[in-house]
């Protein structure tokens, strides 16, 4: 049997439209088995975050999750957000031409631990109104 892709693994936690207890576990898990989030991960987080914007019935833990598996992976180096990861960050959040409650979390989560920030999420921080 084939191991499931992250894109299969993001389906299948969504596949009812919201990230429940159980969803959370097993995003982290996931995402933080090796103790690193690459931008692949990174990715998927912001694709199940998009799938289930909007649900009224999100469990609570699934913004600290997202806020935390993004952040590590932008500042886990040396904590500051470089040209690659502020230009990944602001075309996920702007692709979709809107700035969710758990991207304005993201964003103020980076402002508050950043030692820098690239110019090029400046704009979506704007956008935020951060």
């Amino acid at each position: 049997m084939a191991k499931e892709t992250l894109e299969q693994f993001a389906a299948r936690v969504t596949e009812d439209g919201r990230v429940g207890r159980e969803e959370v576990a097993q995003i982290r898990a996931r995402i933080f088995a090796d103790g690193h989030v690459d931008q692949e991960e990174a990715s998927v987080l912001f694709d199940i975050n998009d799938r289930v914007n909007g649900a009224a019935d999100n469990h609570p833990s699934w913004q600290s999750l997202f806020v935390y598996g993004v952040a590590a992976y932008a500042l886990d180096d040396d904590n500051k957000v470089d040209d690659a990861e502020a230009g990944f960050i602001a075309d996920r959040i702007s692709g979709d031409g809107n700035v969710d409650k758990n991207e304005v979390a993201l964003l103020a989560e980076l402002q508050r631990r950043a030692t820098s920030i690239d110019a090029a999420l400046k704009p979506v921080l704007a956008k935020a109104g951060l």
